[in-house]
């Protein structure tokens, strides 16, 4: 199937000169080159035959190209990184905020994507003083909010399954911690280092028991309590 496909793009992309390739077509409609994310995913979906060239086009226009992995995107004073068709990672900011939301989708260009993962050392040495994440982030990197010495409050949301370690080490004023998430599964080591000898960890009680032992021992003083939401 994919033989014959590709036979019936190749025979448009070759006879006449009058009549573009998909990946040209869409490059001067946009003004742009047309190689771009042709090389590096192709399009998506394929999986009809065609026997015109209107019907490819029509085709075309109705399944945008798939987003570049590794592109850098900016919404707002937010700047995110593509990591899947319709998945993002936050990567950083600009300005000086006092407090992140970190939203569950973001919409760019005219596309939504959802905001799955925090990078490693996205927010490291910030002045941030609250966090809160959305419920579609399940991936909180490495280090990502090590040495935020302002910060005092963090909100996870309920799709949080990783904490990357050393990712809130150095935050000693950290004494509100409330983990939404019943999914969680690996917590990296020493992900609490130093935060405050009275922070308060509220995890979802039907997971207390479960989460005092995944949370143990990463970095955290023994005074630090694990509690119910």
């Amino acid at each position: 199937m994919k033989k014959r496909i590709l036979a019936v793009l190749l025979s448009f992309c070759v006879a006449g000169g009058s009549i573009l390739c998909p990946s040209e077509a869409r490059a001067e409609e946009a003004g742009t080159q047309p190689a771009s994310y042709m090389d590096a995913k192709g399009y998506a979906g394929l999986d009809a035959e065609f026997h015109t060239q209107e019907q490819i086009r029509e085709y075309y226009n109705s399944h945008p190209v798939r987003e570049m992995e590794g592109a850098v995107l900016t919404a707002g004073s937010y700047q995110y990184k593509v990591t899947g068709r319709k998945e993002l990672a936050f990567t950083g900011y600009s300005g000086q905020p006092s407090s992140v939301i970190v939203p569950d989708t973001v919409k760019i260009n005219g596309k939504s994507f959802k905001v799955t993962a925090i990078e490693n050392r996205a927010f490291l040495n910030a002045n941030i003083k609250s966090v809160s994440v959305g419920s579609a982030l399940k991936e909180i990197g490495a280090s990502a909010f090590q040495e935020c010495r302002k910060l005092k409050k963090v909100t996870l949301g309920s799709g949080v399954t990783k904490i990357g370690k050393n990712a809130f080490s150095g935050c000693k004023k950290l004494t509100t911690i409330k983990i939404r998430s019943a999914k969680l599964k690996a917590v990296g080591k020493n992900a609490w280092k130093g935060i405050s000898k009275s922070a308060k960890i509220k995890v979802p009680s039907k997971k207390l028991t479960a989460y005092k032992k995944l949370l143990k021992n990463k970095g955290q003083d023994k005074k630090v309590k694990i509690a119910k939401l």
